[in-house]
């Protein structure tokens, strides 16, 4: 491997002197006065295109002259062109060569040639060829996009609802979503922000019928754009591209919605009707963008039922002309947006877990019953403001605030036994069940019981910034840059807390617990960047040296009071505390702290770009300081806890392109973390007497390596598309749990240590995605598959525990507790589609396989398959649409009933009316059969645990939706109205656009060419 990297790295760096000698030998023909430019723009996109191939040919002859290609901003520069008649000729992988003749003449000293577009060959097809062979996906670049329009979904659907149909796209029950294994992070529209990193805005209120594509990417961050420096802070982003129709107008969208649960569910009267409501206004123009969500709902499926509210405004506007050859660089961007968010949910769940002992004779098996209700609200402003006084200069200000206010109420019920409840007995329902057991039966195999509740409320208030500031000094790269970031956050948090538990082996340990807690936190933090870049070669590589400095202050003062007498049920419900509360104050239980870290961070890192790769090799070096100031624990100070530790680590972003549709990207990254504020504090806290955790302020921070190689590839001819990625990921002083367990009274004390060694937490995953659409027919298929391995090492101990010194016990000591995971599944899919049907066929497999070394002969094998199929049908009275979907979902291996088969069969029906079918009425029936189930597994070093989480799954919900789209034109109208029939219905023509700009660019759009 290495001996190939060094053949590489050299061939790579031959590469500048063939083409300097190239290009020397070509310069001879190039004798005159003139330069000749012009800019090369994607017709469809207007984005920028680099690394256009562009050839200057003399006429009448067609003698070659000169050949160069464009830079990263689309322009291209020719020198001392002669006075004559020349042909110019453009061409790019994939789209239409261009040419255009010109003169120059002896007073020229500047031909400036203007705006060349170019555009996709695909796009040369006729539009009914267009239609059928419309490729659903496409890579452009770094960028993997998706046609819109290739992709059917009911009247009315916001973008959550295409999104689940993607090709290797994931969301998961929390509305998070996953492109190819990489968790997206952010939702763009046009490029601009869309609501900072509140994602759920755009996915539950942007109507589909509105964009054109989505596309994902890894975006750079603000020091990288700007510097060209690559900083290792790019996050995985979203962006859609609206239809350009829609780009010149208001766009109204009214969504009213009532229902009703249909048939048994665990939450009785609590919510009886569903109801929903949205409403969206949307302006999206090229230098302006504003849009107003409101939504307000109780029918959101997942974990749980609940009510829940948005509203939230969202601005961008580019302000001023661009700078010549920096067409995406304005004068003055600003943008930024104001959300609210209310939610009061509800959830019941139940878990059936096993903590994996150090004597396989000393099993321990719990079930648990919770039910919890919430209240939060949050109000959240995110702002931008980017400042370029000239083309060298660049401003950069986002700050941003947080207020959140939250309550909860939660109550369980669990029981634990020293051996599997469903092989000792004949119960079913355990936690139902269990308390009618004889006496002998559950002082044989019972450990422990507990019920216990818990009240709490929580606030905070945060206010935070950045500042970059960079001088350009020239085109090459000279840049100097300084960045300042800092954050203020003050926060509380009380909560009562009763507990009653009963010890089956020893009916002595039986106890009550009653307690308050109050947690107010002063936290701080700001960073400071000084950065210098220097060009080599032309340009073509970049030296940078840059120092950052990190400060954190978490400063916490927790106090802890143990109450009693008969007035604690009012106390607990009412919040009216007792004016006496500083007597019931437990000093083993409270104390204050002030936590202070220092990171250094001195790097040293080099670019290079070549014709079809570029690389940025660095080393960092990192010296971290922690420690504890003002510790105070009953009543006395703490001794120093200061630790220092030297990090060092080497980056790495390697990217070849093969052409514009194909690519390889190979990152190595490193990122540390620093343990949390409870974890540092030296102290026993016994508020779960159950499940006991002590702090550790030795705690060091984490240093985590991830190495990545991406591969993207998109075969025109066929309409085929690959992505693979594969990652591994390590961990060096990785914060794992130290647990002692007692057998005998089902006790756990739990301690976070760091673990030694390069390989005691580790992982490797990999995700390929393969997409087809069979040309000249109306057939496509989409497979995606995924493996991953993880590796985990903690320490267990399993003895007796003392209980008023939970630190004391016998046993022996703490022996290594491993767990291998390995996963692995694939999902496929067949699709047909003509103008008025679609139709797909569809299966998935996953598997889980976990061994602990202290149960190696145990099956913790787990199975979930499904299959089924999805059937759209549009007719064209009044827009007629059916649509339904049914699923085989079957688990194995789990516990108890949590094995079992579930038939999923949703259905939906829409018509439109009123004048151009601006209204829509819709019926949307789900879990018609009322048998869905959601379960889970999770497994640790310390065991695995079963998780079932209930919901309202079988539903009927009615929908009257209204699009009141104002646009400046009555064409503008009618275009909109027959792309809506399209995505709805049959299609629509047209072809892929392109990616962003930078090292890749845009793709192509209608005919077209020459400058404008």
């Amino acid at each position: 491997m290495k001996k190939a990297f060094l053949l590489l790295t050299i061939f790579s760096l031959l590469i500048p002197s063939v083409c300097a000698a190239q290009k020397d030998k070509e310069k001879s023909k190039l004798d005159g006065k003139t330069t000749v430019n012009a800019h090369i723009i994607d017709g469809s996109t207007t984005e920028n295109m680099p690394q256009v191939t562009v050839q200057l040919f003399e006429l009448p002859d067609t003698t070659f002259i000169y050949g160069t290609v464009t830079d990263n901003e689309g322009w291209f520069n020719i020198k001392k062109v002669p006075v004559g008649e020349f042909l110019l000729r453009y061409s790019f992988m994939g789209y239409s060569t261009q040419e255009f003749s010109f003169k120059t003449v002896k007073e020229d000293r500047e031909r400036a040639l203007g705006v060349f577009k170019m555009y996709e060959k695909s796009i040369m097809l006729t539009e009914a060829v267009i239609e059928d062979a419309l490729p659903p996906t496409q890579v452009v670049d770094d960028t993997l996009m998706f046609n819109v329009s290739a992709f059917r979904v009911p009247e009315g659907s916001v973008l959550e609802e295409l999104i689940k149909r993607l090709p290797g796209v994931e969301v998961d029950e929390n509305g998070g979503i996953t492109v190819n294994g990489r968790r997206v992070s952010r939702i763009l529209v046009d490029g601009q922000e869309y609501f900072g990193n509140d994602q759920q805005m755009a996915t539950k209120n942007l109507p589909v019928n509105i964009i054109r594509r989505i596309k994902t990417y890894q975006r750079q961050s603000d020091l990288a754009r700007i510097t060209g420096i690559d900083d290792g802070e790019e996050e995985t982003v979203m962006d859609l591209e609206i239809k350009p129709n829609m780009r010149n107008g208001w766009l109204h969208n009214i969504d009213g919605g009532i229902g009703k649960p249909v048939g048994k569910n665990d939450y009785g009267d609590w919510i009886k009707y569903l109801y929903s409501g949205r409403y969206t206004l949307n302006r999206f123009q090229a230098n302006t963008q504003l849009s107003v969500n409101a939504n307000t709902q109780n029918s959101g499926r997942g974990n749980g039922v609940g009510y829940n509210h948005q509203l939230g405004v969202n601005f961008s506007k580019n302000i001023g002309e661009p700078y010549p050859r920096r067409r995406n660089e304005f004068p003055l961007v600003i943008g930024g947006n104001v959300r609210y968010n209310g939610s009061t949910s509800r959830s019941l769940s139940e878990s059936e877990s096993e903590t994996f002992t150090t004597q396989y004779q000393s099993a321990s098996f719990r079930n648990n019953r919770s039910n919890s209700n919430s209240g939060n609200n949050s109000v959240n402003g995110e702002f931008r403001m980017e400042w370029m006084p000239d083309s060298s200069l660049n401003i950069i200000f986002r700050p941003s605030f947080q207020i959140s206010r939250n309550h909860s109420n939660s109550a369980s019920d669990q029981v634990t036994f020293n051996t599997d409840p469903y092989i000792a007995t004949d119960m079913t329902e355990i936690l139902d069940e269990y308390r009618f057991l004889t006496t002998e039966m559950l002082d044989s195999i019972g450990v422990n019981s507990q019920v216990s509740s818990s009240h709490s409320k929580t606030g905070n208030n945060q206010v935070s910034g950045e500042f970059q500031f960079n001088k350009r000094f020239n085109d090459l790269g000279r840049n100097f840059t300084v960045r300042f970031t800092f954050s203020s956050t003050k926060g509380s948090n009380d909560s009562f807390s009763y507990s009653d538990q009963k010890y089956y082996q020893d009916h002595r340990r039986d106890s009550v617990m009653n307690r308050y807690n109050a947690s107010p936190t002063d936290n701080s933090s700001w960073s400071g960047r000084v950065m210098w870049s220097e060009p080599i070669d032309s340009g073509r590589g970049n030296l940078q040296l840059s120092y950052q400095i990190q400060v954190n202050n978490r400063n916490q003062n927790r106090e802890t009071f143990v109450l009693w007498g008969d007035d604690f049920d009012n106390w607990y419900e009412t919040w009216d505390l007792p004016d006496n509360l500083e007597q019931y104050r437990n000093d083993r239980l409270s104390r204050s702290a002030t936590n202070v870290s220092r990171n250094h961070t001195l790097t040293l890192q080099f670019r290079y770009n070549l014709n079809n790769s570029n690389f940025n090799i660095g080393v960092n070096f990192m010296p971290q300081y922690t420690g504890m100031d003002n510790f105070q624990y009953m009543g006395k100070e703490i001794g120093d806890t200061s630790r220092v530790v030297y990090n060092w680590s080497p980056s790495l972003n390697y990217r070849y392109r093969f052409d514009r549709q194909k690519s390889i990207q190979v990152t190595l990254r490193t990122n540390t973390s620093q343990p949390s504020m409870e974890d540092m504090m030296d102290i026993t806290d016994d508020s779960n007497p159950l499940n006991i955790r002590k702090g550790n302020p030795a705690l060091l921070p984490t240093l985590r390596n991830t190495a990545e190689a991406n591969f993207q590839n998109y075969i025109t001819e066929t309409q085929k598309t690959i992505n693979l990625r594969v990652s591994l990921e390590n961990s060096l002083r990785n914060i794992t749990q130290k647990t002692d367990y007692d057998p005998s009274t089902g006790v756990s004390v739990t301690q976070p240590i760091n673990m030694d060694g390069f390989w005691t937490n580790w992982s490797a995953s990999t995700n390929l995605t393969y997409n087809q659409t069979i040309p000249n027919t109306k057939w496509r298929y989409n497979a995606s598959a995924n493996g991953s391995y993880r590796h985990q090492e903690s320490y267990m101990r399993t003895g007796s525990i003392g209980q008023y010194n939970p630190g004391a016990g016998t046993g022996g000591s703490a022996v290594l507790s491993s767990t291998n995971t390995i996963s692995a599944g694939e999902n496929a899919s067949v699709t047909y589609r003509n103008n008025w049907l679609e139709v797909t066929a569809n299966g998935r497999f996953t598997y889980n396989h976990s061994e602990n070394n202290q149960r190696q002969n145990q099956n913790m094998d787990t199975y979930t398959f499904s299959y089924g199929g999805r059937a759209n049908a549009r007719l064209p009275w009044r827009n007629l649409n059916f649509g339904t979907d049914i699923t085989m979902q079957s688990r194995r291996g789990y516990s108890g009933s949590y094995n079992r088969n579930d038939l999923i069969w949703n259905a939906n029906a829409s018509f439109s009316f009123l004048k151009g079918n601006a209204g829509t009425i819709q019926i949307q029936y789900y879990d018609i059969l009322n048998d869905e189930t959601n379960v889970t597994r999770s497994v640790s070093t310390t065991g695995r645990t079963d998780t079932k989480n209930n919901s309202i799954h079988s539903y009927i919900m009615v929908h009257f939706i209204l699009r009141a789209n104002v646009f400046g034109t009555r064409a503008a109208r009618q275009q909109m109205r027959a792309e809506n029939r399209a995505l709805m219905g049959g299609g629509a023509p047209g072809g892929f656009g392109g990616g962003r700009g930078g090292m890749g660019g845009p793709g192509g759009g209608m005919p077209g060419g020459g400058p404008r």
